[in-house]
């Protein structure tokens, strides 16, 4: 019987597409590795690592300051002066010299007052009797109201 015989080839190729650039990535680590090995880089930065003030930014905050200890000085004339307040009773010096002042002034007659108050209050006294119907509603307060109110305290 005759049959059939295959034959497999199997072929290698070698592709290396960095052979051209082998010697200069060469150098390029060669180099690295001198830098590394020699320090230069590997000092850490001691500077500032932030950004300072501007004079615009510096002079606004020493402004705020001046101004918050500027308030210092009304803020301790407050204090004693109410301080002198609660010690006095609530009055200053002025009001206090001004009360003297009244006391020495003489007592006043109230009496001639007291009196007329006494009038008033008469139950018979024309005012009392007016002011106490009005009060009660008594008077019908139209044009014809007040016109009979008028005749009733002229009389």
């Amino acid at each position: 019987m005759g049959g059939t015989k295959t034959q497999t080839t199997v072929q290698q190729q070698n592709n290396d597409p960095w052979a051209p650039a082998q010697p200069a990535l060469q150098n390029v680590l060669a180099g690295a590795t001198n830098a590394y090995n020699s320090g230069t880089g590997s000092q850490v930065y001691t500077g500032p690592r932030y950004a300072g003030l501007g004079d615009t930014s510096l002079a606004a905050l020493d402004t705020m300051a001046a101004n918050a200890n500027a308030g210092q000085g009304a803020a301790k004339a407050g204090d004693s002066y109410l301080t002198g307040l609660l010690s006095n009773g609530g009055t200053t010096s002025g009001i206090q010299s001004a009360l003297s002042g009244l006391d020495s002034v003489g007592k006043i007659d109230t009496s001639r007052i007291s009196s007329l108050a006494d009038q008033m209050a008469d139950p018979n006294n024309l005012a009392y009797s007016t002011s106490r119907a009005l009060t009660r509603g008594d008077y019908n307060l139209s044009t014809d109201g007040y016109t009979g109110l008028l005749n009733g305290l002229s009389g």
